[in-house]
């Protein structure tokens, strides 16, 4: 390695100290593609051992990268539900390019409101919308992400998605209506109305 590395072989460093690197892209996927053709039985646990040091060592973005390409999609979705401010502040196409690989059910019964948030984000309103009403059904048997708070929480959040979805379509009586539920559940924590002003 080192004598790749003094070379510049295939190798960009990551860091000023030159302790960071990663293979050219295409030096890469050239190896990529050997090891899929000659080892494919292996490639979903280098995945999934992959996912984990990223996680253990505070990757979460590639932690995910890793899991969906391992096709552990549960693992995934621990990860973005645990980081999931984050990336709806950083990461929102990120996450819309994981959504479109998971299962429908993963989505709908685990990702609902991330999910809908995700949509919404990027004026796809009506496919937000989708999710929601396909979601509600089951928020009374806890399998969604949020089964660690408590129903009224869970309600609220429900009631903040379609709060900004109205405000998207401009239903501005609607979207009163969705933000005193939201008053009234979340005790001011999600006020959409009293941000957006």
């Amino acid at each position: 390695m080192y004598e790749a590395v003094q070379a510049e072989l295939f190798l960009i460093p990551l860091d000023r100290d030159r302790v960071w690197y990663r293979y050219h892209h295409m030096f890469g996927r050239l190896l990529y593609n050997r090891l899929t053709r000659q080892y494919a039985e292996i490639v979903p646990e280098l995945h999934r051992r992959a996912s984990e040091w990223f996680r253990i060592n505070g990757y979460t973005v590639e932690a995910v990268e890793h899991a969906v390409a391992a096709v552990d999609f549960n693992t995934a979705c621990e990860l973005i539900v645990q980081e999931a401010s984050e990336l709806l502040r950083n990461e929102m196409h990120m996450l819309l390019r994981w959504f479109g690989q998971f299962p429908e059910n993963l989505l709908i019964h685990n990702l609902a409101v991330l999910y809908a948030w995700s949509l919404a984000t990027f004026d796809r309103l009506e496919e937000a919308e989708d999710v929601l009403d396909r979601a509600e059904p089951y928020l009374d048997t806890g399998e969604t992400e949020l089964q660690s708070l408590n129903d009224e929480d869970i309600l609220g959040y429900f009631a903040a998605m379609r709060c900004m979805i109205c405000l998207g379509r401009n239903e501005t009586e609607k979207a009163v209506v969705y933000d005193e539920e939201i008053m009234r559940r979340l005790g001011g924590v999600g006020n959409i109305l009293a941000a957006k002003c």
